[in-house]
């Protein structure tokens, strides 16, 4: 079909975005992770940790830790959930996204494994 975007007639792709936070004597830490050349969006580019939400999560909420745990390494105590925002919707030019925000304070001691 002549002039078809992705985004007039595929569905929304929903995915969690997760800021961690650390509060330090010098000020708050924000964690921002270079996307890997081999990921099928944005390869390459700055990005808080986030994850397509996926067949058999049990929640948005459950999809955002098993992101934290499966790229930093994380688990309470060390990290805890902050906040849930509204979800909100990007529209790349390409695809169109829902985008589910979660902030997430670190503990000062915790130590952040990126693979």
């Amino acid at each position: 079909m002549p002039g078809k975007t992705l985004q007039q007639f595929d569905p929304p792709t929903n995915v969690v975005t997760c800021f961690l936070v650390r509060e330090t004597q010098c000020g708050i830490e924000l964690l921002l992770v270079r996307r890997a050349p081999r990921v099928r969006t944005y390869a390459g580019r700055w990005a808080a940790i986030s994850g397509y939400l996926e067949p058999g999560d049990a929640s948005i909420t459950d999809r955002a830790w098993a992101e934290i745990h499966g790229e930093t390494g994380l688990v309470p105590p060390a990290v805890s959930l902050s906040m849930a925002g509204q979800p909100f919707t990007v529209d790349d030019g390409t695809h169109r996204w829902v985008v589910h925000p979660f902030r997430f304070a670190v503990g000062q001691d915790a130590t952040i494994r990126t693979d």
